[in-house]
């Protein structure tokens, strides 16, 4: 995708070295309860951010790496023929922690046919043949709640919150021309240590390598998440997920082989869902993974994460929840997680969060969004952008479904309320 390779050529740009954060490493072994068999493959993860996710080695051994903001959480341990277990973070030690699982009894009626690993490719042109039919084929609005975290190793630095209209097409059609609409914004105080000189260089650059590789990527934050969405693109012969290029990013060359586990599967009513984990390890850390609909080969959560290029500390991670209505699949929840370019001190300590969460589709009766309300991609959102209105977040009943962590608001609320910052970085101040 142009867009990677514009992001990573920036990177490469700045006399930096990236510093490691402050982590926190969990180390185990998960092994058979009945007969203490090491248990290789086992998916482990975080319950409530589960891009931190490993796939334990041939030996049930595993190292989980994640962010030490994060040590209420829960980790979770499942395994296909497993018992699913939770244990949460503060329960486990620093030193190797001895993980068993119970083996569940599985009757005759709860049996699926799996995708044998030899026949993955297989199963894989069947996912990219059915694009076509599993996908948005005409224009359709979709109400969503968009929400920016960003970090600071063990702090919260910056939110920004925004209400949003989205008017989308045929996924043939280049997602540049999809429409947003901002109906409401809000915005915390900036608490990260922000180099203004070297922000400005940022932007001169980004022009300038911009030229260079055809398309720049958005310059405002909301449309810049909402381009992320993988699956989007994949009816462009530029997709990773495009007939042209699909073996290639799944499955690699002799050089550079792509691996696979079956992770497990979930059974969703009457369908099964297959979770797939790939990489370039084997077995895979389980970071990168896809989930199938074996009744309509649809792709209903896909997740990619790079981690770097050699030696050089570079992560993105892209992520996106689909959801089917009426025999189409819409967008759920997109989230886009990317190396954040304030201050010189760049790494993977500091990240800005993009989400997206959709409310129900809209095909029919479509509110009429005016040209001059689009928002444009050039627009950066600055302090004192919009008006901050504090009955319509109070009314709105996507931030009640998906609240503030508590974790994110404490951080942010370390000098003064959330409520006093919105007031004053809004333009009715």
């Amino acid at each position: 995708m142009k867009y990677r390779i514009f992001t990573f050529l920036l990177f490469l740009s700045f006399p930096t070295f990236a510093q490691k954060g402050k982590n926190v490493n969990i180390k185990g072994i998960v092994i058979d309860a009945k007969n203490q068999d090491p248990l290789p493959n086992t998916f482990i993860y975080l319950k409530n951010h589960s891009e931190f996710s490993i796939l334990s080695s041939n030996s049930g051994e595993f190292d989980l790496n994640y962010p030490n903001l994060f040590r209420t959480d829960t980790l979770v341990i499942s395994l296909l023929g497993y018992q699913k277990k939770q244990i949460p973070l503060s329960n486990l030690n620093q030193k190797i922690n001895q993980i068993s699982l119970n083996q569940v009894d599985i009757s005759l009626q709860e049996v699926v046919v799996q995708p044998d690993e030899s026949l993955f490719e297989e199963f894989f042109t069947k996912v990219i043949e059915n694009i076509p039919n599993n996908y948005p084929t005409k224009k359709h609005q979709l109400n969503a709640l968009y929400r920016r975290v960003s970090t600071d190793y063990n702090e919260y630095t910056k939110l920004v919150e925004a209400a949003v209209l989205v008017e989308d097409y045929d996924y043939k059609r280049d997602i540049y021309h999809s429409k947003i609409k901002i109906e409401a914004l809000r915005q915390s105080d900036e608490l990260g240590d922000v180099d203004s000189v070297l922000i400005q260089s940022f932007q001169r650059l980004s022009e300038h390598i911009a030229k260079q590789v055809e398309r720049m990527r958005a310059n405002s934050m909301i449309n810049e998440g909402f381009e992320s969405n993988i699956i989007r693109y994949a009816r462009s012969p530029n997709s990773m997920l495009s007939k042209e290029n699909y073996k290639v990013a799944f499955f690699g060359s002799s050089r550079f082989p792509v691996y696979h586990s079956l992770v497990g599967t979930e059974i969703h009513g009457q369908d099964t869902i297959f979770h797939i984990a790939f990489g370039n390890t084997d077995p895979p850390k389980g970071d990168s993974f896809i989930k199938i609909n074996s009744r309509n080969f649809a792709i209903e959560e896909f997740q990619l994460t790079s981690n770097g290029f050699g030696k050089i500390e570079f992560y993105v991670q892209h992520y996106m929840k689909y959801k089917e209505v009426k025999g189409v699949y819409y967008p759920e929840k997109v989230e886009y997680r990317m190396m954040r370019f304030i201050n010189r001190d760049i790494g993977s300590h500091q990240v800005d969060i993009h989400t997206f969460w959709f409310d129900d589709v809209q095909t029919e009766n479509l509110q009429k969004i005016r040209p001059r309300d689009v928002l444009d991609r050039d627009f950066r959102i600055e302090t004192r952008s919009f008006d901050y209105d504090k009955d319509f977040w109070e009314r709105y009943e996507l931030i009640k479904k998906h609240p503030l962590d508590p974790s994110v608001k404490k951080s942010l609320e370390r000098f003064k309320s959330l409520e006093k910052q919105f007031e004053e970085n809004s333009k009715n101040r």
